[in-house]
């Protein structure tokens, strides 16, 4: 076990207090006490006192290394990252409001009033720039808290127009878009899809209950066991 490395990893996760940091390096790691002089014998540790922390780091080394791992090898320091701004409304961001952004693998959904009304809208991370969307919007529709599967096919929003909300679920590779639950009477909103594509969930308000309902992509409501408790 490699003891200078564990107490190395202690002193950068700031797990073990700074005294006995002290007696660890200057004692019962480094060979070499600071200033070539040894400390008085009453401020030297015991041998015990050594050893014990020598367990505590061999024991918090695997745990350490793992966290070293994910912070600086895999995701690394968090960094904001820069997407072009453009006024005319081609890219992410736009002198408009743009709400309720969902990240799904390479896209970023969000709407924006950059057109005049309440609008989806997809962004590829990739080619940095947004994804067509034909028959998709609507000037007298108010679009809000949209999602998307993983690979952008489908997307899902709730659509308010006359007082009247709705799940609507577009396919891109058709490029239509229907009433998911059109047999509801009641209030429905905060629609969000899953990763494949396959299920939607969202509120429904029924005499006041708010619920969670499931459909699939083609209307059909899922059974979901409830708890009768």
């Amino acid at each position: 076990m490699n003891y200078k490395l564990s107490i190395i990893l202690l002193k950068q996760s700031g797990l073990i207090p700074r005294l006995l940091r002290r007696k660890f390096l200057g004692w019962g790691i480094n060979p070499r006490p600071k200033n070539g002089l040894l400390p008085p014998v009453g401020e030297r540790p015991a041998l015990s006192e050594v050893e014990g922390i020598r367990t505590t780091a061999s024991c918090l080394l695997p745990s350490l290394i793992l966290c070293s791992t994910l912070l600086t090898g895999c995701f690394g320091y968090p960094r904001l990252l820069s997407y072009p701004f453009d006024p005319g409304g081609r890219s992410l961001n736009s002198s408009a409001s743009e709400l309720n952004p969902q990240i799904s693998g390479r896209y970023i959904i969000f709407t924006s009033d950059r057109r005049g009304s309440q609008d989806v809208y997809m962004f590829d991370t990739l080619t940095r720039n947004l994804v067509d969307l034909p028959g998709l919007n609507s000037f007298d529709t108010i679009a809000s808290h949209p999602g998307a599967s993983e690979n952008g096919k489908f997307i899902v929003f709730a659509a308010s127009r006359q007082g009247r909300t709705q799940i609507v679920f577009y396919d891109r590779d058709v490029r239509q878009s229907r009433n998911l639950a059109g047999d509801l009477q009641g209030e429905v909103r905060n629609p969000t899809i899953s990763a494949d594509g396959s299920r939607i969930a969202f509120e429904y308000n029924n005499n006041g209950q708010w619920d969670v309902l499931v459909y699939d992509r083609f209307g059909r409501r899922l059974n979901i066991r409830q708890d009768p408790a």
